[in-house]
Parts: C-alpha cells; sequence; structure tokens
C-alpha cells in the first residue's frame, strides 16, 4: 500500500491517494468555493469543477456518471 499527499497544509493535505494495488482511494478535504459571494448553485459549481481538476492529475478513466 502506498500513500500519496497532495498539497500539504499544515493541518491537512487537500487530495490523498492511497493505491491498493488494483484499485486506488482518495480523500479528498476542505474543498470551498473560492468566491463566497456566489449562491449555493455558484459555489457548487466551483468546488466541483476544482474536484474534477484534481481526479483528472490521477489519470484514470473519465467519471461514469
Amino acid at each position: 500500500m502506498n500513500i500519496i499527499r497532495h498539497d500539504m497544509g499544515p493541518r491537512f493535505s487537500e487530495m490523498v491517494v492511497v493505491d491498493l494495488g488494483s484499485a486506488r482511494l482518495l480523500y479528498l478535504s476542505g474543498q470551498v468555493a473560492e468566491n463566497p459571494s456566489l449562491d449555493i448553485t455558484g459555489q457548487m459549481r466551483e468546488i466541483l469543477h476544482h474536484i474534477d481538476g484534481m481526479l483528472a492529475t490521477q489519470a484514470r478513466p473519465s467519471k461514469t456518471w
């Protein structure tokens, strides 16, 4: 098992990848909208866009939904 931490801060990592051999487990933390003046829909779009970018760095098949 291999653990890789991305964007480490003093308290947590933005993303942690645990390589389990045949699969990977990703933990995400600290995801907030960059523009808090947006409504909840706009903030969620920003957050999901950021998460999509982080997941894209893992070079796995695209999302299936």
